[in-house]
């Protein structure tokens, strides 16, 4: 095990009582008894904390691998959402500029046609405009002749020649 290594006891101290009663080599014996008891233990304690050890690291491993399966699952559910939200979003950025388009056009002929009217209501108006003009300069023209007529006859008339 690659954990925290525990130090064994380097000796047992038997009392002075239990060593009369046993002897040295009993007491002796009986310290060489407890210390393979003890190792004993720390044997089955190492074992059960790397069995704990090598549990834990199972279950985290698991864990890790059912996170990783969900964070995937996740992932794919929200580029797969954000597919469907861009292909929605570009639906109707195309139907409303279709749409756009279509009024633009529809606006573009009604102001096209209400430009050829407009002018064709210009022109009329304008050769009304020249018409009477026309005819009242002609008039004032007729108006100045006879008036340049009667002035020479009134000259020729002062001077007798006629």
């Amino acid at each position: 095990m690659g954990g925290v290594e525990v130090a064994e006891i380097p000796f047992i101290v038997v009392p002075k009582v239990l060593r009369e009663h046993l002897g040295e080599e009993g007491a002796e014996a009986l310290v060489g008894l407890l210390n393979q008891l003890a190792a004993h233990e720390l044997r089955e304690f190492r074992l059960g904390v790397e069995a704990a050890v090598n549990n834990l690291a199972a279950t985290m491993t698991r864990e890790i691998s059912s996170l990783r399966a969900r964070m995937d699952e996740g992932d794919n559910a929200l580029r797969a959402a954000t597919q469907e939200g861009d292909n929605a979003l570009r639906t109707a950025i195309r139907e409303v500029d279709s749409a756009l388009r279509s009024a633009i056009r529809e606006v573009d002929s009604a102001l096209r046609l209400e430009m050829r009217e407009g002018f064709a209501n210009l022109r009329t108006e304008m050769h009304a405009l020249v018409n009477r003009t026309h005819v009242s300069l002609i008039k004032w023209m007729f108006a100045f002749w006879l008036g340049q007529v009667a002035v020479i006859l009134g000259i020729l008339k002062l001077l007798g020649a006629i």
